[in-house]
């Protein structure tokens, strides 16, 4: 009895170790955030097969599959370990490659809606949601990335699409600092900030040569001027 104990301590601390690994490995593939989101969807989902496929034989009583439950393990945890060496070592090249010759910038992003739209949260959108974008806005292609799949429609003056949405579903895309500096720049009269509603708010973080711009100054872009 004492024996087979012993023996099922084993397994499973062997199946945590094996476990852990693979989450290694899955964390620096999410820290170098370059997979689209299918194939990472594909990797998660492989992973997980794997893991859950050598777990089931490993614990099984029979020898055959013990063994080959045990082979898959050693395998993950070889492929994992190498990947994990792999990535950290990209990882730190983008980092250190980053750290010298890129700065960061974070842009806010509001989406926004009329305040007698019905929709309170993002949650509530459907994949038909029409949602106009203020094309000039800064990292818009990573900003539409992160909000998700709707039908996109690009425009020139936000200050029209800001008017629009009064009269429709539709929301806006738009980024905090050109949000703020409508209402600031534009008469109550025009734009009223209590007829909106921010739905939902989130942060875009994107790299740029220092060669090529200044940290500490960018253009807010209003009906085609700067």
């Amino acid at each position: 009895m004492a024996r087979k104990i012993k023996r099922k301590f084993i397994k499973n601390i062997f199946s945590v170790i094996v476990l852990l690994i693979s989450l290694l490995a899955v964390i620096q593939v999410l820290k170098l955030n370059v997979l689209p989101d299918k194939y990472l969807t594909l990797f998660l989902i492989g992973e997980l097969a794997l893991f859950s496929l050598a777990f089931i034989l490993f614990n099984i009583r029979k020898k055959v599959l013990i063994i080959i439950g045990l082979v898959l393990y050693i395998l993950i945890s070889i492929g994992n370990l190498a990947g994990y060496y792999y990535i950290s070592k990209v990882n730190g090249y983008i980092s250190a490659s980053f750290s010298k010759d890129y700065y960061k910038i974070e842009t806010d992003y509001y989406l926004v809606a009329s305040k007698n739209n019905k929709v309170e949260d993002i949650d509530e959108l459907k994949k038909s949601s029409k949602i106009d974008y203020y094309k000039y806005s800064r990292s818009i292609d990573k900003a539409l990335k992160d909000l998700g799949k709707y039908k996109y429609t690009a425009i020139d003056t936000p200050i029209d699409s800001m008017k629009n949405i009064l009269n429709t579903n539709n929301f806006l895309l738009i980024t905090k600092a050109n949000y703020d500096y409508l209402f600031e720049n534009t008469k109550d009269d025009v734009l009223n900030k209590g007829d909106y509603k921010v739905i939902h708010e989130f942060k875009v973080i994107d790299y740029v040569k220092t060669n090529t711009a200044t940290p500490d100054s960018y253009n807010i872009y209003i009906n085609g001027l700067d």
